[in-house]
């Protein structure tokens, strides 16, 4: 999940800024620009009496009004800012920077979605929502290890973190 979110960050990003897009067109040759950093980048070739050819490729010209929307690429960087998506990101942010195993990695997504779905099958019949003892300590013992990568990663001393 972690590498595909990264690759998605990148695909939205600007190839003029670098930055994830605000409003994304597309020019001729199928590149994907935020519309403000390719318009300074047209006018400033303008300017310079240069043509205007598309920044990656140099190949096709490209002019303000022949810049359309990028819909797809809009709604998916809607999607990858909004707030649940970013929560998910900072946990698997935080999870791979505590060298935990690929297993690991996969083990704690699926008690995750586990969660998830009984939660979501509890409210949908009006149960209170709880963890299952067998669950609580699949993730008891999943957080212990993320303790012990983390004092690994950090340095800190086993007799400062509460077990």
């Amino acid at each position: 999940m972690s590498t595909s979110i990264r690759e998605l960050t990148n695909l939205l990003s600007c190839p003029i800024s670098h930055e994830l897009m605000e409003d994304p067109v597309i020019i001729q040759c199928g590149h994907t620009f935020d519309r403000e950093y390719l318009v300074t980048w047209i006018r400033y070739q303008q300017n310079q009496r240069q043509p205007a050819l598309c920044p990656l490729d140099k190949t096709r010209p490209v002019s303000e009004d022949t810049l359309l929307p990028n819909f797809l690429a809009k709604h998916a960087i809607e999607l990858l800012r909004s707030e649940d998506i970013q929560r998910q990101v900072a946990l698997v942010q935080e999870l791979e920077d505590l060298s935990l195993t690929d297993e690991d990695r996969h083990d704690f997504g699926q008690l995750i979605q586990t969660i998830k779905e009984r939660r979501a099958r509890d409210q949908g019949q009006g149960i209170p929502s709880f963890v299952e003892p067998s669950l609580s300590q699949k993730i008891h013992n999943m957080m212990r290890k993320i303790k012990e990568s983390s004092r690994q990663v950090f340095g800190s001393k086993k007799e400062g973190v509460r077990q």
